[in-house]
Parts: structure tokens; C-alpha cells; sequence
């Protein structure tokens, strides 16, 4: 009698720590967007980064400059390889918080930080990491030239 009891409550405390976790998940995951201009360096990474998320990658593809040899090999993809990069990148939503944005004349470099967040058995995780984009205007609109890789 006292085994199933144990049972019972280990199983019934997996459950609600299961239950919070996914609440915890689906709350994050619905903050409200802030807003940048659109024509922003800033507002073009969070229209990449939103276009990545749907799932869009061609448009997304579009705004970037990877096709250019200009900066060497680390900073080419193709468009197969982008597609191929980011195909998983819509399975799981993403937090992405604005750290800062520093621009010039035709450069600007956009400091976010980019959160996962997974629901487990064990409570949710979440993974983080900040990248740095490294934009420039060209024929006024600001291309993103890297990074080629996004973590988490």
C-alpha cells in the first residue's frame, strides 16, 4: 500500500512539474513582439529572424548577402545550403531579445539573444546564446551578411 502511494505521488509530481513546464513554454512563447522600424537594421534582423520562424526561407534568403564572395568562403552559402540550414529552424519557437544595434553610414552590427525553449518530462529547458549580425545597405536595404550559422 505504501509502494503505490509512492508511485501514485512520484507520478501524479512528474505530471504537474510536466503540466508547468508547458504552461511555462506557451506563456514565453506568447510575449508581445516590440517593434523597430522596418527599415532598421534592427527591424530587418527581426523580419529575417520572423521569416525563419514561419517557415518562409526563400524571403528570408532574399534579405541576406551569403550569396557574395566578397568577404571569403566563411560567408558564402547557397541557396540549397541555406534551406538545408534552417529547414528545423520553424519546429521550435524562438525568443529573440534585442541587445543593441550600432550603425554607420552602410554597416550596422545587431546584438540579440535567441532563446529555445522545450518542454520535457523534467520541467521545460531553454537554451540561449547572443549573436551578433553584421548587416550592410545595399542599394537602400540593409542585407544581412552574417552569421551564416544561427545557435541555439
Amino acid at each position: 500500500m505504501t509502494i503505490q502511494r509512492s508511485t501514485a505521488a512520484l507520478f501524479g509530481g512528474a505530471a504537474v512539474i510536466l503540466v508547468a513546464g508547458i504552461v511555462v513554454a506557451l506563456i514565453a512563447g506568447r510575449q508581445p513582439e516590440a517593434t523597430v522600424a522596418p527599415d532598421s537594421p534592427a527591424g530587418a534582423v527581426a523580419t529575417y529572424l520572423r521569416l525563419l520562424q514561419r517557415g518562409q526561407f526563400d524571403d528570408a534568403y532574399a534579405m541576406t548577402a551569403f550569396s557574395s564572395a566578397a568577404k571569403g568562403p566563411a560567408y558564402e552559402m547557397t541557396h540549397d545550403g541555406f534551406v538545408q540550414q534552417y529547414s528545423h529552424w520553424s519546429e521550435q519557437p524562438h525568443r529573440v531579445t534585442l541587445i543593441r544595434a550600432t550603425t554607420t553610414s552602410d554597416h550596422a552590427n545587431v546584438v540579440v539573444e535567441i532563446s529555445t525553449f522545450e518542454p520535457g518530462p523534467f520541467g521545460p529547458s531553454d537554451r540561449s546564446s547572443q549573436q551578433i549580425f553584421t548587416l550592410e545597405r545595399r542599394d537602400a536595404t540593409w542585407r544581412i551578411t552574417g552569421p551564416v550559422y544561427l545557435y541555439p
